[in-house]
Formats: structure tokens, C-alpha cells, sequence
């Protein structure tokens, strides 16, 4: 059953993006905030590490999401990043100090 929502889990992130655009955000929300205590208990985040995080942003990137949060630039200059920021947010990659800076 661990696996099972795992695997449903990550797929729907994922379709979310696509196919499943058309859901409301607040069911979308609700589904991926469910919690068994039964699978939490099996379940290791997998906290994104500095090195880790280059595979999915550049140093430019990081560079552009600091002045954005010192509210340097505009928001259309990072609006490229928010997929990948919400594929990390919703698969809970990120430790619990960036998240509640989130």
C-alpha cells in the first residue's frame, strides 16, 4: 500500500501539470495533502541536497529566485522556475526550514 500511494502520488503531481489541468485547485490540494498514518510511517522524504538541487536549477536561477524574494525583479522573470519549484514543493524534496519560507 506504501508504494501504491507513493507511486499514485508522484504521477499525479506530474499529470497535474497536463492532463489533469482541468481539476480544481482545491480538490488537487486535498488529494495530495491526504495522510495514512500507516504509509507516513514507511515513508522517507528524500531532502534535495545542495548538488542535488543543480539538476534542476542553474546558478542563474538561484541568482534570479534571491532577487525575487528581495523583491529586486519581477515576477515574470521567475515564472519559468515555478514548475519546477512546485514538482519539488508537492514531492516534499525541500527540508522543512525552505518550506515554511514557502
Amino acid at each position: 500500500l506504501c508504494a501504491y500511494w507513493i507511486e499514485f502520488r508522484r504521477r499525479l503531481i506530474h499529470l497535474l501539470g497536463y492532463n489533469f489541468n482541468k481539476f480544481p485547485s482545491h480538490m488537487a490540494l486535498s488529494i495530495l495533502q491526504l495522510k495514512n498514518k500507516n504509509v507516513s510511517k514507511h515513508v522517507t522524504r528524500d531532502v534535495l541536497k545542495r548538488d542535488e538541487l543543480s539538476l534542476f536549477l542553474s546558478n542563474s536561477d538561484l541568482k534570479r529566485l534571491s532577487q525575487y524574494a528581495r523583491n529586486m525583479v519581477d515576477y515574470h522573470l521567475i515564472t519559468d522556475l515555478v514548475p519546477n519549484l512546485a514538482l519539488l514543493y508537492f514531492n516534499e524534496r525541500f527540508d522543512s526550514e525552505v518550506r515554511s519560507l514557502i
